[in-house]
Formats: C-alpha cells, sequence, structure tokens
C-alpha cells in the first residue's frame, strides 16, 4: 500500500464547504449504519434509508455500510484478543486481515472468528 500526502487547494471558498458537507453526511451515515447493524436492520433496507436520510448517492451509502461492517468485525476480533477465554477461534488466521488491512469482505473475517470459513 503506498500513501500519498498532498494538500487540496480550492479556488471557490463554496467548494470547501461543499467537501466539509459531504464529509459530515458520510461520517454521520457510517454511525448511523453501524448502530442499525447492531439492531439487525436488513443491508437493502438500510443503504435506502442511509441514501433518502442523508442525500447520499448508493456509492457513498455502500462505503459507509462496508466501514460499518469492518468496525463491528475489529471491534469483535479486539475483544476475542483480550478475553482468550471467550474467544471462539484463535485470531491468528484474522492476523494477515489485521495488519495489512485486506479486508475484502468484512464477513469473510467474521466467519474465519467463528471457524466457518476454515
Amino acid at each position: 500500500m503506498k500513501t500519498i500526502h498532498g494538500k487540496l487547494l480550492f479556488d471557490n471558498p463554496q467548494d470547501i464547504e461543499i467537501l466539509k458537507d459531504l464529509t459530515r453526511r458520510w461520517s454521520s451515515a457510517y454511525r448511523y449504519a453501524y448502530k442499525r447493524l447492531l439492531e439487525g436492520v436488513d443491508l437493502n433496507t438500510l443503504r435506502k434509508t442511509l441514501q433518502e436520510l442523508f442525500n447520499l448517492n448508493a456509492r457513498y451509502a455502500h462505503s459507509a455500510i462496508v466501514k460499518a461492517q469492518a468496525w463491528r468485525v475489529l471491534k469483535v476480533v479486539a475483544l476475542t484478543a483480550l478475553s482468550p477465554e471467550a474467544s471462539l477461534r484463535d485470531v491468528s488466521t484474522l492476523k494477515k486481515y489485521l495488519l495489512w488491512g485486506k479486508w475484502g469482505d468484512p464477513l469473510r473475517a467474521q466467519f474465519l472468528l467463528q471457524g466457518v470459513g476454515t
């Protein structure tokens, strides 16, 4: 993975406000998606709700849901690593996902944790 550092330059101050507004709405959608996933809301219903409630397109709504799913799996892995007596499976199979950020499908990591995908 390569990291590029840069600075965004805007000719128009309104563009900065548009970007800040989009970032604020996406962050709110991400937090909302995380809470709804904990409640067990269907993914298609959640995606449509995010699009309507936060005025996001399908791509941004899907991105917020995927990040919320990944965070949920990371939280399970962190708690499992802290309490080995409660672990369902050794988290060494998830090590490459955590260290390198190769999530691909967040549910795959959850299946690995439960011993389903091996």
